[in-house]
Formats: structure tokens, C-alpha cells, sequence
């Protein structure tokens, strides 16, 4: 399955030095889901279509990159023990998951953060991207913004 970015990318761009995780704890399949739930439908199957070539290269290493890095920390965030036995011992405490709920509500925003500053970018720059459609973009059609739908 090819992918935008490689694990080891996703460990540089989504995870810190301190963390100490080996790059195993990514798959994939990982990337690849957050691809098509986070990133095809922003960017449209034309446009991911020729990211996936290597067209747009600043494009991607600017704004997708760092977008399917953070979605896909944001998958595998509750997936971290169990993937990483060494880290962690079996079973979790109320406040381990309280703590991993935490982690990923502050994971989901920075990530869809970078979903915004993406749709913006394209949005403000669509003549350089002939196969992006801006009124297929659902970020561009509603938004919740502290629990307020924001339909434009």
C-alpha cells in the first residue's frame, strides 16, 4: 500500500526525541487510514492522486506531511501500549486513561489545526492545483468550532 509518508517520517514530524518510541509503534496501515479519513477528502482524489506520484513536493512536505503525521499520531495514541510492551505493563489505570484522553483531545486539535491551515492554503492558492475542488472539501462547508456548526 503506498502511502504520503513513511513511519519513520510520522516519528520525526508527530512524535519527540523524549518520547523514545521505536519506530515499529507506526504502521502502514495506520498511515494509510489516516490518509483516507483525514486527507483524500480534503484534498480530493485528483490532488491525492498526484501527491501520491510525488507531484507538489512542497505542497506535501509544508502542509500534508505534517497533517498525516499528526492524524496518524492521533490514531495510534490509544494503541500505544499495547503496541510498545516494553513501555508499558499490562492493563491501564483510571488515570493512565484519563491521561490518554487528554493526550488525544490535545492530539485531535493540533491535528485539525493543520486540516485548516491545509484547506486554507488551497483554498487561497486553488489556480496552482488544477485537480483541487474547493466546493468538495468539507471543511469548506461546515465546521464545529466550540460546539458551535459553522455551515458556510
Amino acid at each position: 500500500m503506498k502511502t504520503l509518508i513513511t513511519p519513520t517520517e510520522v516519528m520525526s514530524l508527530a512524535f519527540s526525541a523524549e518520547e523514545m518510541y521505536n519506530v515499529a509503534v507506526v504502521t502502514d496501515l495506520d498511515i494509510a487510514a489516516a490518509e483516507e479519513r483525514y486527507v483524500r477528502p480534503v484534498v480530493g482524489r485528483e490532488l491525492y492522486a498526484r501527491l501520491l506520484e510525488g507531484d507538489y513536493p512542497s505542497l506535501k512536505d509544508d502542509y500534508v506531511a505534517p497533517l498525516v503525521a499528526a492524524w496518524t499520531r492521533y490514531i495510534v495514541e490509544p494503541l500505544l501500549a499495547s503496541r510498545c510492551d516494553v513501555c508499558h505493563e499490562a492493563g491501564s489505570t483510571a488515570a493512565e486513561n484519563e491521561a490518554t484522553a487528554e493526550r488525544c483531545r490535545s492530539l485531535r486539535l493540533r491535528a485539525r489545526t493543520l486540516s485548516r491551515a491545509l484547506a486554507e492554503h488551497l483554498n487561497s492558492r486553488a489556480e496552482d492545483y488544477p485537480e483541487y475542488n474547493p466546493y468538495a472539501n468539507p471543511l469548506n462547508r461546515c465546521s464545529i468550532d466550540g460546539n458551535i456548526v459553522q455551515v458556510y
